[in-house]
């Protein structure tokens, strides 16, 4: 996440630099939707990885162990809340910072392909 942001800021710098030469502009203005949708997408991902975590402890309450007095629970919660407020704030800037066409295929590609792989990770669906 860090990379893919740090590498969007600096080629917004670049792109916005007057002085830049147009080549490095021209290939920074192609890198930007993609650098865009990587940092948004591998945070909004998250909210996959809580929304099974909460399903499962739903699970667990409904077979008579109520897990809702629990701490974990609540933080799950919570982090769905952030990561579901992000990833849908990120869309709509991705929506404002670059066309249509290019950011909205980007950004659903970059948060399926992690929610994937999040999910193949985290809690071993690959098995």
């Amino acid at each position: 996440v860090g990379a893919s942001y740090a590498l969007y800021r600096a080629g917004k710098k670049v792109v916005a630099d007057p002085g830049a030469p147009p080549a490095a502009r021209a290939r920074w203005h192609r890198s930007l939707p993609v650098s865009y949708s990587l940092f948004s997408g591998l945070l909004g991902t998250q909210s996959v990885i809580f929304c099974k975590a909460i399903s499962t402890l739903l699970r667990t309450t409904l077979h008579g162990r109520s897990q809702l007095g629990s701490w974990f629970f609540w933080v799950c919660v919570g982090a769905l809340v952030l990561t579901a407020l992000f990833w849908v704030s990120r869309l709509n800037k991705g929506l404002r910072l670059f066309p249509a066409v290019v950011i909205v295929p980007m950004m659903q590609i970059s948060w399926t392909l992690f929610s994937i792989v999040g999910g193949m990770v985290y809690y071993k669906e690959y098995r």
